[in-house]
């Protein structure tokens, strides 16, 4: 027989305390990793920078994590889950149900201008996005395997929604290329306000937007949707 006794199980308060440490931690070198991995990337952010932002040690990226690169990847995991949580706030329709409504040029309009606009305040109005933009923007210019996370089932979903939106509108295929670089194209002027937020400031001549710039942006992009869809509507539609 062992003469090695069994370990004795932590008290409940205890080990409830140790996990909400744990998680305490995870959270606080998540945290860190979206200010420096937006500012450094990855390869210019070191773990000691991590550990020191955190007010944790290099230790517990290794515990928790297993490197510097799977703290990366979790970052960009908990960029792609507050991606979906936003999504569901904009009542969002799935791109297969929107093929299949038969929507009127004119309804697919509106709803492609309702969504645009709906983007358009996350961009403008929350600075939680502008620190997620910094990595994304990244990730367009130099994807890494993280890429796939933000765009299976997140970006690409926006995009599927997007062109057969204007597939209804316009009356083309929403597979086709020239549908999806519309898509594109328009989406990248609600981007461009969370991405190029300082140059737009600096043409202003303000150090931040007031409540009638946002309302201003919001009615031009939705103004640019409406002319950009319906000028390149049949005429019969």
């Amino acid at each position: 027989m062992s003469s090695l006794s069994p370990p004795h199980p932590l008290p409940p308060l205890e080990r409830d305390g140790r996990e909400r440490r744990s998680e305490d931690t995870r959270r606080a070198l998540i945290a860190a990793g979206l200010d420096l991995f937006g500012d450094y990337g990855i390869k210019g952010t070191t773990s000691r920078m991590l550990a020191t932002a955190s007010r944790t040690n290099v230790a517990a990226i290794t515990y928790h994590f297993g490197s510097k690169e799977g703290l990366y990847l979790a970052v960009v995991g908990s960029i792609a889950e507050r991606m979906d949580q936003h999504l569901l706030k904009t009542g969002m329709p799935d791109p297969a149900a929107v093929a299949g409504a038969s929507l009127s040029a004119a309804a697919a309009v509106t709803v492609f201008a309702n969504l645009i606009d709906h983007l358009a305040g996350l961009m403008v109005d929350s600075e939680e996005v502008r620190i997620w933009a910094r990595i994304i923007v990244r990730e367009q210019s130099q994807p890494t395997l993280a890429f796939e996370t933000l765009y299976r089932g997140r970006m690409e979903r926006i995009q599927g929604m997007l062109a057969s939106l204007i597939g209804a509108a316009i009356g083309s295929d929403p597979a086709a290329a020239d549908t999806k670089i519309r898509a594109h194209a328009l989406i990248g002027q609600v981007l461009g306000f969370a991405t190029s937020r300082e140059s737009l400031l600096r043409a202003l001549g303000v150090k931040r937007l007031s409540p009638t710039h946002r309302e201003t942006i919001r009615r031009v992009l939705r103004q640019h949707v409406e002319a950009c869809l319906c000028r390149t509507r049949p005429a019969s539609a």
